[in-house]
């Protein structure tokens, strides 16, 4: 362990911030030196080390590796900053790809933690598999057996992507995809747009293409495929008929969920309407894309949002989220485009969307891909945004559901048989990650049948699976935004819009162990069956609820940590903790796609350690490591002794920005149990400002019991970095 310190100023007061880190990275050598990348993991020791020897003057516009002794810090970026370096995109471990000259070589070498400075190789820029993996649309066989292959280049921030394309072309490749901005500018669409072009080449020119100097990483374009009336009262209560989400006027209204899928048949009964589509249509508010009558889109999208005009009439001709609507995008198009998937989320967005729903996917590879990116990338620039995908109905995960931020679902069955396995392919991802995350029913699921005017049909898949996951999400987002927390009922004053990753954790902390599949958690089962009621505190529940929804800009960096004081009166109802932070995205070229590494940690009233996601029995035991790869972690007791928790949250590694997260407890909890609206508002008056400064200058406690109320950053005791923590977040409230 070392400290690690950093300044906070705000006019003339400046405070020290000290933290612990504890990182597996500074203990484990082999990690240390290590780069993990798709075209193999390389052994920085083994490599020529530029600040010992550099041969020759470096290029100022050439591309190099960067790597650290451990996490990035505030203060470690400060002083990287300061010699010249350019940071780029991160590599693990602990390491990014920055611009520099010889003057700044020279002042790296004195600062302590960089371990290692080299070339980023042209041979680390390609994916060794392209010419290998298998296809099954004829086009994209045809195309193989012409000696050709279609690409996606993600090429650096720093790039001008007119120079890009040019020198694409004249190596030979040619542009499949020419998107402009406002600007004119090709490849781009504004600042948070896809650094990515697809481009077909000769397969014996693809290795031309990793000299050009703006190129990030090259792989083989991703090839899309379909993952093919009791449903609504089993993800629900899975009690007969019983409906406690709907009975509370819960039904989606409001709300809207984006759909990239095959074309829905808008004038089936449950999406029909005599208004145009768009804002004023009752289901359908965006549609991009030729209108047809697809079977998947129609059915998939029926179980999502369907309306057969019977409001409340749990029977299966109505989707999960029946009141919501729909904005929806053609999954063949981004079949064509692989680069368009963050435009056609961000569509859906601008539509109102704040649930994204996919039941499709790359069965070709189990590579972190373009698409796994985008979807992190969209989620960690867009934080209320919840992407759902089906997971693959192979034996085996797949692409994009791998990617870290989004909830992947497989299928259980239908009742009685809803603790079995129907279909879904298992994981871990080949980094090591829990995949899939959760499961709803998805054998013979009724729902529109695409080619009548009003007729249902069943079918089976993790498909179908998928909306009834994203639907709930939508139930779910319109608990919050109605006001429904902390009371149980819906209260003026208390609406808030949820975070993604808030959605996620209230989805997954009301996930059950499936009976019928060996171990808990697992890659498998992921965290369950979901079983809605389980998270959602209504008035006079006995199950009762606590949150805490943490944006990026009031996050974390390394070395910090908060807490909070959670009161369990009895062990009449399990305990369940869930951590789920919106990881920032991996850098293409990567094999390993964890960045910001939180860890949870609670303490039960007699001193017992539970760390997060380590489970014996199906219940967490005490002891055992921090995980350092899964962004979703949870503690989950039983029968939980009575008496105050201490649930906190540490930041192990944040080497990209600060790290934001939610916070989801259920048990039997003292009522009224809720993180502070305004985090830093120690004096309650509405503002985080100077007097919550000198309120808690004035007020430090360095043994327990504090006041809980002064104890702005939640670790037990008042001091310097509570005041910290205040002025971090000046002026943030209201």
């Amino acid at each position: 362990m070392r400290s690690i310190c950093h300044q906070i100023v705000s006019g003339s007061v400046v405070v020290l911030l000290c933290g612990v880190a504890t990182g597996t990275e500074q203990t484990d050598p082999h990690r240390a030196s290590s780069l993990f990348l798709r075209a193999g993991t390389i052994n920085t020791d083994a490599e020529p080390n530029l600040l010992a020897d550099a041969d020759g003057p470096l290029d100022p516009d050439g591309r190099y590796v960067l790597q650290l002794d451990g996490p990035m810090t505030p203060a470690r970026r400060t002083a990287l900053s300061a010699t010249g370096a350019q940071i780029g995109p991160y590599l693990p471990m602990n390491a990014y790809v920055v611009r520099l000259d010889d003057p700044a070589v020279a002042e790296l070498a004195q600062l302590g933690f960089v371990r290692w400075l080299g070339w980023y190789r042209s041979e680390w820029r390609l994916d060794p598999t392209i010419g290998q993996r298998p296809f099954v649309t004829a086009a994209r066989i045809a195309q193989r057996a012409a000696g050709r292959s279609q690409l996606v280049v993600s090429y650096f921030d720093d790039v001008d992507s007119v120079t890009v394309l040019a020198e694409l072309t004249q190596r030979g490749a040619t542009v499949m995809h020419d998107s402009r901005d406002e600007d004119g500018r090709p490849g781009v669409r504004g600042k948070t747009a896809s650094r990515m072009v697809s481009v077909v080449t000769d397969l014996d020119r693809v290795a031309e293409l990793r000299e050009i100097d703006g190129v990030l990483f090259i792989e083989e374009a991703p090839e899309l495929s379909r993952r093919n009336d009791t449903n609504e009262w089993v993800i629900q209560s899975n009690q007969l008929d019983q409906t406690p989400i709907w009975d509370q006027g819960l039904h989606g209204e409001g709300q809207v969920g984006g759909h990239i899928d095959w074309p829905v048949n808008v004038e089936h009964c449950v999406f029909a309407d005599e208004v145009e589509i768009g804002p004023g249509h009752r289901k359908v508010v965006g549609y991009r894309g030729a209108l047809g009558s697809d079977a998947h889109g129609t059915h998939v999208a029926g179980t999502y949002v369907g309306d057969s005009g019977t409001w409340g009439v749990a029977d299966f001709r109505d989707g999960i989220a029946f009141a919501a609507r729909l904005s929806y995008s053609s999954a063949p198009d981004i079949n064509i485009n692989p680069e368009s998937l963050f435009d056609r989320l961000l569509d859906a967005q601008n539509d109102g969307a704040g649930v994204h729903s996919n039941s499709w996917g790359d069965d070709s590879t189990t590579e972190y891909t373009t698409w796994s990116e985008q979807v992190d990338r969209f989620t960690w620039q867009n934080e209320d945004a919840l992407v759902v995908f089906a997971v693959t109905n192979g034996s085996s995960l797949k692409s994009p559901e791998n990617a870290k931020n989004l909830l992947a679902v497989a299928a259980s069955g239908d009742t009685p048989d809803e603790n079995d396995h129907c279909i879904g392919g298992g994981g871990p991802t080949d980094d090591g990650r829990r995949k899939p995350d959760i499961l709803a029913p998805g054998c013979g699921t009724w729902s529109a049948s695409s080619f009548t005017e009003c007729d249902w049909r069943s079918v089976t898949g993790t498909s179908y699976a998928c909306p009834l996951i994203a639907g709930s999400g939508l139930l779910a987002r319109q608990y919050y935004m109605e006001g429904f927390y902390p009371s149980g009922e819906a209260t003026i004053g208390d609406e808030m819009t949820p975070s993604g990753a808030l959605l996620k954790a209230t989805l997954l902390n009301a996930a059950r162990d499936m009976t019928g599949i060996e171990g808990y958690p697992s890659d498998g089962e992921g965290w369950g069956r979901l079983l809605l009621d389980d998270s959602l505190y209504f008035r006079q529940d006995a199950r009762t609820l606590f949150i805490t929804d943490v944006r990026n800009a009031d996050g974390l960096s390394t070395g910090d940590a908060m807490s909070y004081p959670i009161e369990v009166l009895t062990d009449s109802e399990p305990l369940r903790v869930t951590l789920v932070w919106t990881d920032a995205p991996a850098t293409m070229g990567t094999a390993f796609a964890p960045v910001n590494d939180l860890d949870l940690v609670v303490v039960a009233p007699d001193g017992t350690t539970y760390r997060g996601n380590h489970f014996a029995d199906g219940q967490s035991d005490e002891g055992g490591d921090a995980d350092a790869i899964n962004n979703v972690e949870q503690v989950h007791r039983t029968m939980p002794t009575r008496g105050t928790y201490t649930v906190t949250v540490e930041a192990t590694a944040v080497n990209v920005d600060t790290q934001g997260f939610a916070l989801v407890v259920t048990g039997d909890l003292e009522t009224g149990a809720r993180a502070p609206e305004c985090p830093g508002d120690v004096n309650q008056d509405g503002l985080v400002d100077g007097l919550d400064v000198f309120t808690v200058l004035g007020s430090f406690c360095n043994q327990p019991p504090c006041d809980a109320l002064l104890d702005a950053n939640g670790d037990g005791v008042i001091n310097p970095l509570d005041v910290g923590f205040i002025l971090a977040r000046l002026d943030t409230c209201p």
